[in-house]
């Protein structure tokens, strides 16, 4: 993915304010919901790709493994928990590198399932997903009511 280059996340970032910056950019967490996130079981820095062109970071694939109490290791499910890149570097199928980036790194952990979620109304994500053979597996409605 030139100019670009990818690194993961190290255990040391989990609380360094460079590396939570690089993710704000493409997120709307807040510092503190980052290092939260990230604290919390089955979550590391090292699930983080980030994308850079230079040493600006451009993009990130935020990758997580769901597993239960009963499962052996290596039997939960991947989830691409979030996908961002900079909007001045969209359209260039950096967003599809750093999936598969992710995904690459979800098999080598011994995952055979990931899933994700996405607003339906993000046409660019969805053409993406179903291009990579994601399947829509559950449908949610989300509501939203105004209080005056």
């Amino acid at each position: 993915m030139p100019p670009s280059a990818t690194r993961r996340g190290r255990r040391t970032d989990s609380t360094s304010k460079p590396f939570l910056h690089r993710l704000l950019g493409y997120n709307d967490n807040t510092v503190e919901e980052i290092i939260y996130r990230i604290s919390l079981p089955n979550c590391s820095p090292e699930d983080v790709i980030l994308a850079f062109d230079s040493d600006k970071p451009i993009g990130h694939c935020w990758t997580r493994i769901n597993s239960w109490k009963n499962e052996a290791p290596g039997d939960g499910t991947g989830r691409i928990y979030m996908l961002g890149v900079d909007p001045t570097h969209r359209g260039k199928g950096l967003g599809r590198q750093l999936l598969l980036v992710g995904l690459s790194y979800l098999k080598r952990k011994g995952l055979d399932v990931v899933e994700l979620t996405v607003d339906s109304e993000n046409k660019a994500a969805c053409t993406l997903y179903k291009s990579l053979g994601f399947k829509p597996w559950r449908c949610s409605l989300w509501y939203e009511k105004r209080l005056a």
